[in-house]
């Protein structure tokens, strides 16, 4: 694929995703003269790989990128994730996706603690999950325990007070569980918050009342609970 259109006079958003575009396309990307005011970058879904992931988090061309979707398949691990903090293009972002990865705790943890990467406001972490690759578990550590920890690990990071910059946020799909949840927003501050998205991620009954009752969320204008066994009268014994 080649790139050869200027946009050197307008702000342009570039959307690869749920291609098939593959090396050759990430390095045309990731080389081209032509990016220079990209502002959206959107690589979903594509057949990029490590090393095409790496090539365009390696690439100076786009020194404006504000918005990068660099997940939605299954090149997106552990190694990949934790390259964003150190692209050049990093201080620019503000909204950063990478739904359906397969990372470490320290991964995302790089992505909300990141010194480059405070200028981020809006953090997709929809979907998911835990890095299986044995390089960040004992060989012999059941499945299901890994879940576990990880799922742990994550409720810390989402509690660090770094997260109180965030304006959206989409954690749906984590298996975080009801108890997680509610120890997270018990504790937790959010003041700038406007769009929180937990589409099935566990909230019940405790997790709600945490929720709603919650002072730093007021400014929330945006709540997303489908996909949880929610009863609507827990946030009337909430009082609020």
């Amino acid at each position: 694929m080649r790139l050869n259109f200027d946009c050197n006079d307008n702000q342009y958003d570039f959307d690869l995703g749920f291609g098939d575009h593959g090396l050759d396309g990430a390095q045309a990307i990731a080389d081209s003269p032509y990016l220079g005011n990209l502002r959206s970058l959107d690589l979903g879904g594509n057949a990029l790989g490590r090393q095409g992931a790496r090539l365009i988090l390696e690439s100076t061309c786009f020194p404006k990128l504000e918005s990068l979707s660099i997940a939605r398949d299954n090149y997106c691990r552990s190694d990949t994730v934790m390259r964003i903090a150190a692209a050049p293009f990093a201080p620019s972002l503000k909204s950063l996706a990478v739904d359906g990865s397969f990372a470490s705790v320290e991964a995302i943890r790089s992505l909300v603690e990141a010194e480059s990467l405070q200028g981020v406001v809006d953090l997709n972490l929809a979907h998911v999950s835990h890095d299986d690759d044995d390089a960040f578990w004992p060989a012999d550590m059941p499945e299901p325990t890994r879940k576990e920890l990880w799922a742990d690990g994550l409720a810390d990071v989402l509690a660090s007070p770094r997260m109180q910059r965030m304006r959206r946020l989409d954690l749906s799909f984590l298996h975080l569980g009801n108890e997680r949840l509610a120890s997270i927003f018990s504790e937790a501050s959010f003041p700038v918050l406007n769009e929180l998205s937990l589409d099935s991620t566990g909230v019940a009954r405790e997790a709600l009342l945490a929720i709603a009752q919650n002072a730093s969320l007021e400014n929330v204008t945006q709540l997303n609970l489908a996909g949880n066994k929610v009863q609507l009268d827990t946030l009337f014994e909430s009082g609020s």
